[in-house]
């Protein structure tokens, strides 16, 4: 009788711990990672799909643009790692996987996003500089009197567009087009000589002698390799003033330039994944 009794309660047992079982990892588990998911997918509404742009005050603030988008890479990055710290059931693998595929890919977004900002950023100080140095100040211009004058004003002022210049080439940025980097790298390459062959020439004179009683400093074959630099530089300020046109901080922000994928294409992602979250939704929060 005894041995029967023990026999029935360690089935009980056996069938009450097994239920428990099925339901923490089948029920409970699934459960409260769908609940984790969701808070996750909250905060990433939050903070939108696109960057708020109201802070930024106008289309030339690059800086601005610049600095929205490091706090937004910083924010992906702090999701990442909360999706990764925790560990999903097994049924819900599949899931924690996806919302991870979609953070690299907007990771990836926003990296581009930020390279290309930055390299926008120095070209458009690079076409300031530039402006200065060919400026038509009037008051400025009858200030230059003498091969001094005009020596000063070269020696502030070109360093000031090579600097620059070396600025905004130094890091390659893929997926430009018309102009490309490669392009309007090979026409900066190929004008930048000018400035150091100018400031040569007008460091050979003496600072005394008067603007009006110059000559000409440039022998016939120097006159012709200017005019070689000096059509490069024409046709590279061009294409400086085309790039900074197309890509304003109200551009950039709208991540309209992505490589290998079109805008359309990233809106249809994000719409896809949306779908996976609501139907996660409405299977595990009835």
């Amino acid at each position: 009788m005894f041995k029967t009794f023990l026999i029935i309660f360690l089935i009980l047992a056996v069938v009450s711990i097994s239920g428990g079982s099925f339901y923490y990892f089948e029920i409970y588990q699934p459960q409260a990672y769908a609940a984790f998911i969701i808070s996750l997918y909250q905060k990433l509404e939050h903070i939108g799909l696109q960057p708020d742009t109201s802070s930024l005050k106008d289309k030339a603030d690059y800086e601005g643009a610049f600095k929205i988008l490091e706090q937004r890479i910083g924010l992906l990055e702090s999701m990442q790692d909360e999706l990764m710290r925790i560990q999903a059931p097994k049924r819900m693998v599949n899931v924690k996987k996806e919302f991870a595929d979609y953070l690299a890919f907007l990771q990836t977004q926003h990296a581009h996003a930020i390279q290309l900002t930055s390299f926008i950023k120095e070209a458009s100080k690079l076409q300031d500089v530039i402006k200065d140095m060919y400026g038509q100040d009037t008051s400025e211009q009858n200030k230059i009197a003498t091969m001094g004058d005009l020596q000063k004003k070269l020696n502030e002022r070109i360093p000031r567009i090579q600097t620059a210049g070396e600025k905004m080439f130094n890091k390659e940025v893929t997926g430009l087009t018309n102009p490309s980097f490669t392009e309007l790298h090979t026409l900066w390459e190929n004008g930048n000589p000018f400035f150091d062959l100018m400031l040569k020439k007008i460091q050979a004179i003496s600072p005394h002698i008067p603007l009006s009683q110059v000559g000409n400093l440039f022998s016939s074959s120097e006159e012709k390799q200017l005019n070689i630099y000096n059509k490069n530089l024409e046709e590279f300020t061009k294409k400086l003033d085309d790039l900074i046109k197309q890509h304003g901080a109200y551009d950039l922000l709208a991540f309209r330039d992505f490589p290998n994928i079109s805008s359309r294409e990233a809106s249809e992602r994000s719409l896809e994944f949306y779908q996976r979250i609501k139907t996660l939704k409405e299977s595990y929060t009835q």
